[in-house]
């Protein structure tokens, strides 16, 4: 039984690791990704368990009959949690399963553990054991805490599971949480993590520079993308760019915020091609400078420094690789007055918005300068007043966002779905190629 020296080499013969947690929802919908990822490539990945202490970093919450009975999670966290249910419940329907919010937060360490077995005793029935316990836990009919229930989901994906009670109250166990004391120390946090080579990539969203980095990196780095399983014929995308279309997507930025400020190449290019008409409208973040690491920090602390330090890296070599010049500053700067500009402009703010950007990510501008703010404006070829920098409109726009359930930019509104992050290009694409009507998700507590 390995013990896994380094969370960041792979077994001898496997070119990346993948982390996982079987009470993931984003993991759930990557399974399938990465699997045809492996086929495609004709490789076997070093699939490992990341079992997340969910309530040392977003809280904790029960619910009984669908109703939260007990919750110490912020509005913020809870915003955040009921947009990744929507998010990862619309891509999973999509693969035809079903994701079902859990009632409580599950410990997944024995069916973790499973993997550990499953990959020591027949690793080419890994898919089928995975399938055996998300499909089925994320429906609500699977204790994943019961050790006999995880032992039949071994048997059922064709695997000798004769041992496996005793493996994970001791070798298994023991293996697991030695893995799990040196995932932190690694920056290794969430899953679905790859690491190839000692990079890190958080997401499925950076599957398509895995495939990229294992191909022999031929041709340009592709950006960040939620793949989907059918792709657009180039006969559609043609005949959408030579014919205009009509629909309207509103889109909610910070000119502060890093992931929105690399989405803006990607998003004017899906506005010029498909002619959109668009509405851009600010809804200011909390962007925070990244903590040195303290003593006697707890899990919670731990995991938010590991995370922005991670998403940081993340945000300059995705930059570097897009040739879009990036300077962080040790502390972020303040964007209100142009985010106020940007909420009063009567007229088409592309202009204004990309220069904003500019003055913000290369120039190293105070975006809130009233002497800045004014030059940003009369540069993009836009009349000044005192009444741009007025505040109450973007109150209103806080509210909107809000309201539709928008806390992180960038964030894009089209048929009455809320898609956050450019990762959702490629979905965003189909919506307008294929002029779909709105997906209405299923509510399921």
């Amino acid at each position: 039984m390995q013990h896994y020296k380094s969370p960041l080499i792979a077994t001898d013969g496997q070119p990346a690791i993948v982390y996982i947690d079987i009470k993931s929802p984003y993991a759930f919908v990557a399974l399938k990704p990465i699997f045809a990822l492996e086929r495609e490539l004709g490789v076997q990945f070093d699939w490992r368990p990341l079992t997340l202490d969910i309530p040392s970093y977003l809280g904790s919450a029960k619910k009984k009959a669908g109703k939260v009975v007990e919750s110490n999670r912020s509005a913020s966290q809870w915003s955040g949690i009921k947009y990744a249910y929507r998010d990862a419940r619309r891509y999973i329907e999509r693969q035809g399963y079903i994701l079902k919010g859990t009632e409580k937060i599950w410990n997944s360490s024995i069916a973790n553990i499973g993997i550990l077995w499953v990959v020591e005793h027949a690793r080419d029935k890994l898919e089928a054991y995975l399938e055996s316990v998300y499909a089925p836990f994320w429906r609500r009919e699977l204790d994943i805490e019961d050790v006999a229930v995880v032992a039949a989901c071994i048997t059922a994906a064709g695997v000798d599971a004769d041992g496996f009670e005793a493996f994970q109250a001791g070798i298994g166990k023991e293996v697991h949480d030695q893995l799990q004391g040196q995932l932190h120390r690694n920056n290794i946090y969430g899953v679905p993590t790859y690491v190839i080579d000692g990079q890190i990539l958080f997401g499925r969203e950076h599957l398509p520079l895995v495939r990229w980095h294992l191909t022999g990196k031929q041709g340009d780095a592709p950006d960040i993308a939620y793949e989907l399983s059918s792709e657009l014929s180039t006969e559609l995308s043609t005949e959408l760019s030579a014919n205009e279309s009509h629909n309207e997507l509103t889109l909610f930025i910070d000119f502060k915020s890093p992931a929105a400020y690399l989405a803006l190449k990607p998003t004017l290019d899906f506005i010029k091609t498909h002619h959109l008409d668009v509405k851009w409208l600010p809804f200011p973040t909390k962007q925070s400078a990244m903590a040195a690491e303290q003593d006697n920090e707890t899990k919670g602390e731990t995991h938010r420094r590991v995370r922005a330090v991670q998403r940081q890296q993340m945000h300059e070599m995705y930059s570097e690789l897009s040739n879009t010049p990036m300077h962080f500053r040790p502390k972020p700067g303040n964007s209100d007055l142009a985010l106020n500009v940007l909420a009063n402009l009567s007229v088409d703010p592309t202009t204004f918005v990309s220069r904003a950007y500019d003055a913000y990510w290369i120039e190293g501008k105070d975006l809130n300068d009233a002497v800045v703010v004014e030059k940003l404006v009369t540069d993009a070829g836009l009349h000044f007043s005192a009444e741009l920098l007025q505040s109450k409109a973007i109150d209103t726009s806080i509210e909107q966002a809000q309201a539709q359930g928008v806390f992180e930019v960038p964030a894009f509104v089209i048929e009455e779905q809320v898609f956050i992050g450019r990762e959702h290009m490629p979905w965003l694409m189909e919506i307008v190629a294929k002029k779909n009507k709105p997906y209405h998700l299923t509510e399921t507590n």
